[in-house]
């Protein structure tokens, strides 16, 4: 009976503190005139009268404001954004609904703007693409790569930070690949939001930062076909993409067929092992690999009033042979030489929807699932000269996986706030050349709350995540791990230029399952890997300091820092080396 009461008085509370947070601001949604909600706009509230500035605050990624009154009676609102009439408006305390911007009749190329270089809020930075910027390259990709924040990897295609960390891409908020953005013409990019540390939405993943890209939304009819391809006949390497779309006010289809190829020679592979009374030197000889990417899309999306639906459709197969072999040195001693011959094929579907939805006061709610299916198979067989030893292994994988994320964000007291859910599933089912069959489960849920706020020019950003990992490996043993994931970021913007940032958070290391099964991989002679059923997560801190600098129109950007993590029990070793 108490805790029934306890709990009614203390939803009352909350009830009636927002009620009263939502009784004592100005607040509502900024858009361009097709309906597109545009962030950073410049919101100024000042006083009827004499036109003295009261309240500023920049829009956020979903077009909305909120300013904070102690008083009642009428109010001038003023919104300003580059590239849009500057409008104003008369109000009261409360919601003022949604003010569409005029496109201006004046072209850029007369304006003369002095950028801000470095736009930083809590955990998060603001760029804008200038002219520059968008002439660089033939799409958003090379747009973004020509930025001094990110860089391309010659090896993988991957976007990276510049000082090297994986950058997990979002458009519209919706995870893409890095290769979707060569679909999108850098025009059509409105901001970016980059974040060099994850929020607590990522924090359970392994990536280095986020980037939010915001996109301009058509209030006209637009037909493109677009090809990209780079081949080169000297080194074997290929890269090629094709794709159409169309795209009105409402709706846009596109369809893509990406092609990467790869045909090398004169590849070598070396090893060496040291053992007590013996090393063994694996000199490579000459091999070669042949290897193809295809991938298949299908694109729909669907923006209609405050309703955001897409759906994507891929379809990926990847067959690949290698082929190389060593000659075998034991401890100078000329031996046999090893020729490895490794066959294999990857494909799968994945099916990617997407629903949306912003509420009349700028609150959303979204919701995204991802199917995947996919079968591989390999053979690699592994001989020597004299024909004494042949090893082959084949091992053929089937798997289904499902991904489910729901996201709710709100302004409060002023700030930012997300609310969010998060669940994997993983099915891995894998046959050996004797038909042995094994199975393993894998699941994930992940709950998170992201909050940002700001006092003038100091941000903060706080996160909390809490983690559950369930596995079922392959011996039909059970794990299972909880973790906290907390997060803390303190910005401080010194002028237009440069910021300065504290981020200090908790993270954990925590064991696949390939790591728990005590199954041994046979490296050489006397050395295997072997996994172990007894490891544990581990813990350790963060912090790092760090100051920012951007040029004017970001042409150049420093990011020196400091930081120092702690290890208090490092339980997990990744396997055990045995020799």
């Amino acid at each position: 009976m108490v805790a029934r009461i306890f709990t009614t008085l203390w939803f009352a509370f909350v009830v009636s503190l927002i009620s009263s947070n939502a009784q004592n601001r100005i607040y509502g949604t900024v858009t361009d005139p097709s309906g597109c909600p545009l962030a950073g706009v410049d919101c100024v509230l000042a006083s009827l009268s004499d036109t003295a500035a009261i309240a500023h605050t920049l829009t956020d990624s979903k077009g909305t404001f909120s300013l904070n009154v102690d008083e009642d009676g009428q109010f001038l609102l003023k919104f300003s954004c580059l590239g849009y009439r500057p409008q104003q408006l008369t109000c009261k305390r409360g919601d003022v609904g949604v003010v569409k911007l005029t496109e201006s009749i004046q072209n850029l190329s007369e304006v003369t703007v002095s950028a801000q270089g470095l736009r930083s809020f809590g955990n998060a930075d603001i760029i804008l693409l200038d002219r520059r910027a968008r002439q660089m390259g033939n799409n958003a990709l090379e747009a973004i790569s020509s930025l001094p924040q990110f860089r391309l990897s010659t090896n993988s295609g991957e976007l990276l930070t510049a000082d090297g960390k994986i950058v997990l891409v979002l458009i519209d908020g919706i995870r893409r690949s890095v290769r979707e953005l060569m679909l999108l013409k850098a025009d059509e990019i409105k901001t970016l939001h980059y974040y060099s540390n994850p929020p607590a939405r990522f924090a359970h993943e392994k990536i280095g930062a986020v980037l939010d890209v915001a996109t301009k939304r058509t209030n006209k009819r637009h037909y493109s076909l677009y090809l990209d391809t780079k081949n080169s006949i000297t080194t074997g390497y290929g890269t090629n993409l094709i794709s159409t779309s169309y795209s009105d006010s409402l709706n846009k289809v596109s369809a893509a067929y990406f092609l990467d190829y790869r045909h090398l020679d004169r590849n070598t592979m070396e090893n060496r092992y040291v053992y007590p009374d013996v090393t063994n030197d694996y000199k490579g000889l000459s091999g070669k690999y042949t290897g193809t990417y295809h991938i298949g899309q299908l694109f729909y999306q669907r923006f209609q009033n405050s309703n955001l639906f897409n759906i994507t459709l891929e379809y990926r197969k990847f067959p690949a042979t290698q082929q190389y072999s060593q000659q075998l040195l034991r401890t100078g001693t000329l031996e046999d030489a090893n020729h490895r011959r490794l066959q294999s094929d990857f494909s799968s579907i994945s099916a990617n929807i997407y629903f949306g939805h912003t509420f009349r006061k700028g609150n959303s709610l979204s919701v995204n699932v991802v199917n995947t299916y996919f079968k591989s198979n390999s053979n690699n067989n592994l001989t020597n000269t004299s024909g004494t030893g042949t090893f082959t292994n084949v091992v053929d994988n089937k798997s289904y996986s499902l991904i489910a994320e729901a996201l709710y964000t709100d302004k409060l007291w002023q700030g930012n706030i997300q609310i969010g859910a998060y669940y994997q599933y993983k099915n891995l089912r894998q046959t050996d050349g004797a038909s042995n069959l094994s199975t393993v489960n894998t699941q994930k849920e992940y709950l998170y709350a992201d909050y940002t706020n700001q006092w003038g020019a100091l941000s903060y950003n706080l996160g909390i995540g809490v983690e559950n990992n369930r596995y079922r490996t392959a011996t039909k043993a059970i794990a299972n791990y909880i973790l906290m994931r907390p997060s803390v970021s303190l910005n401080y913007q010194l002028h237009k230029h440069s910021s300065l940032r504290l981020t200090s958070s908790i993270a954990s290391a925590v064991p696949n399952v390939g790591q728990l099964t005590d199954s041994r991989t046979v490296v050489d002679e006397r050395f295997y890997l072997q996994g172990n059923s007894s490891l544990k997560p581990y813990h350790f801190y963060r912090t790092e300091l760090s100051f920012q600098y951007a040029s004017a129109n970001n042409i150049w950007f420093v990011k020196p820092s400091v930081s120092h993590a702690y290890y208090p029990s490092k339980l997990l070793c990744l396997q055990r080396l045995t020799h």
